[in-house]
């Protein structure tokens, strides 16, 4: 992963949002709550939503088209850049940043994200991270969160203080974590893709 950083929400094979920061960064979430609020009146508002890795899954994806009103692959040509990595099943799909000197997310505006109601599920989780691996008998996922402390941010210094199950009903994670659990099983999948030349013709389908 270059310039590895904060991940807005880890999950192996789903959304994952980094800053360039250092690794030190994550804390574990050792209780199940914590004290975080984000608002216009911190002087840090919107300065995590710039310069990301942010790694959209399916449902991620479907939520933004929908808003947009436009198919997906229009959304997909004019928002992302897709990554191909021979050593995983499929490519990876990347929110495409202002190319500017800002780098700012393109639905950024002065008043906060435009699409605030369908952002991704990284963007919902954070400032918490997620990691997520699926059980043996493929029943469940197993999760662990942990704490994105990144330096410029304000909003651990309120007083508002969080249940992990509250925070995830809050944000409306519900079906983000119900869709991007099933898209774990499949990307997590061991079964053969292929001879490596067919492995080559099948990515390049995308």
């Amino acid at each position: 992963m270059e310039k590895v950083t904060s991940l807005k929400g880890v999950e192996k094979g789903g959304s994952m949002k980094t800053n360039v920061v250092g690794e030190s960064l994550f804390v574990p979430l050792e209780e199940d709550s914590f004290t975080f609020s984000c608002h216009k009146k911190l002087a840090c508002f919107t300065a995590c939503c710039a310069k990301l890795r942010l790694i959209l899954t399916p449902y991620d994806i479907l939520r933004l088209k929908n808003r947009l009103s436009v198919p997906s692959d229009v959304f997909l040509d004019l928002h992302t850049e897709t990554l191909f990595d021979e050593g995983k099943r499929f490519p990876l799909v990347r929110l495409r940043m202002l190319d500017d000197e800002t780098g700012k997310c393109p639905f950024l505006t002065t008043e906060g994200c435009s699409v605030y109601e369908d952002r991704p599920g990284a963007c919902r989780l954070y400032p918490v991270g997620r990691a997520s691996s699926l059980l043996r008998d493929k029943t469940g996922v197993r999760e662990k969160f942990f704490l994105v402390r990144e330096p410029h941010c304000l909003g651990f210094n309120e007083d508002k203080k969080w249940k992990m199950d509250d925070w995830t009903a809050h944000e409306g994670l519900k079906d983000y974590q119900r869709y991007n659990d099933r898209w774990l099983s499949i990307i997590t999948s061991r079964d053969s893709i292929g001879a490596k030349d067919q492995a080559a013709k099948k990515y390049r389908m995308f």
